[in-house]
């Protein structure tokens, strides 16, 4: 599976390559680059409150010049959540995530540009889950999944340099999440 996630990301890449007439000239207009973390909110733990954790992305998209819009490719990797399924089991979910992904801007301000998006893609899973006895966690099993992923999210670019978000991903029902980002952008001066 690993092989194949590789060839549809190097295809990826070249399509952004190749969709550019001229790849030296502008590029730094055309092509931007995102690297940041987001909070993740998500399922509830056995006594209902939510159990916060951290996740880091990366992103590549391709800006349209007479668009107020871009297309690109959403990479994630992190801890989803932990939930509690009864008083003595955890579960710890560790994720790997692969969207297409395009925002739409309202304004094209240097200062702040706000943006919706969508992506779509996969997520693969993998859960430890362990017993508790006398305070102490005991490995048990992993076992892996995957699931659709369809992302929701709203939020600022500001001085085309900082993006903060906040996105609702849709996957099986018990690993949909929210979260909130922060991004450092390179490039994609339009």
């Amino acid at each position: 599976m690993v092989s194949l996630t590789r060839k549809l990301l190097t295809l990826f890449i070249i399509f952004f390559i190749c969709g550019s007439p001229s790849f030296a000239q502008n590029f730094l207009k055309k092509y931007e680059l995102e690297i940041g973390g987001s909070a993740i909110l998500a399922g509830k733990k056995y006594n209902g409150d939510f159990d916060k954790t951290l996740n880091f992305y990366s992103e590549i998209r391709r800006n349209f010049t007479r668009l107020p819009m871009d297309i690109g490719f959403h990479f994630g990797k992190g801890t989803m959540y932990r939930e509690w399924e009864n008083p003595f089991t955890t579960n710890d979910y560790h994720c790997l995530s692969y969207l297409v992904i395009s925002n739409y801007y309202f304004s094209d301000s240097k200062k702040v540009s706000p943006f919706i998006g969508i992506g779509m893609g996969i997520t693969h899973l993998k859960i430890d889950w362990s017993y508790i006895e006398n305070s102490q966690s005991i490995p048990h099993g992993t076992q892996k999944d995957d699931s659709f992923n369809f992302m929701m999210r709203g939020g600022v670019e500001i001085y085309r340099f900082l993006r903060i978000s906040t996105s609702y991903k849709f996957m099986k029902r018990k690993y949909s999440n929210y979260e909130i980002s922060i991004g450092l952008t390179l490039g994609g001066w339009r």
